[in-house]
């Protein structure tokens, strides 16, 4: 008898602290340690979510962000993540795809359930596409202090020197912008 076994598939990608928030890895969004993704295979129904699903395995990513699922039967698959306490899953931005490489950048995560859609590998295939950005996670910071008279002009604050009441200040990002 001949035995047949088909050649087997991988899934992975990327999960970055997405920090414009826009669903696209940038070049200074740095990959998330420690998120845990889940590989699920869809039920005779084909759909993701569905009471007919079957987890495959759970990991987590690694210092750079990466995780991957290897050794797969050829079939339907999706993968959830699952956003670590404090952080969000940002917009999904497949607008894109037609991009060469742009898939391999861009959220495919639902922001509400943390699933992507459904990835038909193909035996000997290795998909990299299947990413997610996530969003928060930071304390968020405080900025300010006073504005006062400097009546000496030394740029000190000194003991008896008045503050100002009603100036407006404009909070401004690196590149000038409100």
């Amino acid at each position: 008898a001949v035995c047949y076994r088909p050649a087997l598939a991988a899934i992975g990608d990327r999960v970055w602290e997405d920090l414009d928030v826009d669903g696209r890895q940038d070049a200074i969004e740095v990959g998330l340690a420690g998120v845990a993704v889940q590989l699920f295979t869809t039920g005779p129904d084909g759909l993701v979510g569905g009471g007919d699903d079957a987890l495959v395995g759970i990991t987590t990513t690694d210092s750079a962000g990466n995780y991957g699922f290897a050794n797969l039967v050829p079939g339907a698959y999706y993968v959830k993540f699952v956003a670590p306490a404090g952080y969000e899953i940002s917009p999904m931005d497949n607008v894109g795809t037609s991009v060469t490489g742009y898939d391999a950048v861009d959220s495919d995560a639902d922001s509400v359930t943390g699933m992507t859609a459904v990835a038909t590998l193909i035996g000997g295939t290795t998909d990299l596409t299947w990413d997610a950005g996530l969003y928060g996670g930071r304390q968020p910071a405080n900025l300010g202090d006073f504005v006062w008279i400097d009546t000496d002009r030394d740029g000190i604050q000194d003991t008896g020197e008045p503050g100002v009441n009603g100036v407006v200040l404009e909070l401004l990002n690196s590149a000038g912008q409100v």
